[in-house]
């Protein structure tokens, strides 16, 4: 089960800052309702369960590859992972920017690898999730998607921007 979830929100406030009685009634109706803007938790998982697949290219003969946790960074599968890499780019407006000064880190696109999460096995794990994500709605299902693997290595980093 999570084991932790956190259903806070901020009080709304009169945004004219006026003393109108339906200002004070909306904020006091808006702040009666428990809104869900993030929620959390944390499941432990054990390493030696995971396991990544990706493709890696050798010539013109793509390979498979595999990496198994806990991660040994020296491993010839992880050195194969890193190879398999592209650099890691991000959203500047409308346009995708590469700029190590910003953001330095690899990345493998979802078509290009999977991850065998336990989780995904237990038929509890998600409808429990969806559950905390929407409960008031009884009959919405979610699936799990990979969006891409991001590698940072070390004195890799994200900066705002």
């Amino acid at each position: 089960p999570l084991s932790s979830v956190d259903n806070s929100y901020q009080q709304v406030t009169n945004p004219l800052n006026t003393n109108d009685a339906p200002f004070r009634e909306l904020g006091r109706l808006a702040a009666s309702i428990p809104p869900i803007f993030s929620t959390g938790g944390h499941q432990t998982i054990s390493p030696d369960t995971l396991q990544l697949f990706f493709q890696m290219s050798k010539g013109s003969n793509p390979n498979s590859g595999l990496v198994k946790f806990p991660l040994d960074p020296n491993h010839e599968s992880f050195l194969d992972l890193i190879k398999s890499c592209i650099p890691a780019p991000f959203g500047r407006g409308k346009q995708l920017v590469y700029d190590n000064a910003y953001r330095d880190a690899l990345q493998l696109l979802p078509e290009k690898f999977s991850l065998d999460l336990p989780l995904f096995h237990d038929p509890d794990f998600l409808p429990q999730i969806s559950r905390v994500l929407f409960p008031s709605q009884k009959h919405i299902s979610i699936s799990p998607q990979l969006y891409k693997l991001n590698i940072y290595g070390e004195g890799g980093h994200f900066k705002s921007h």
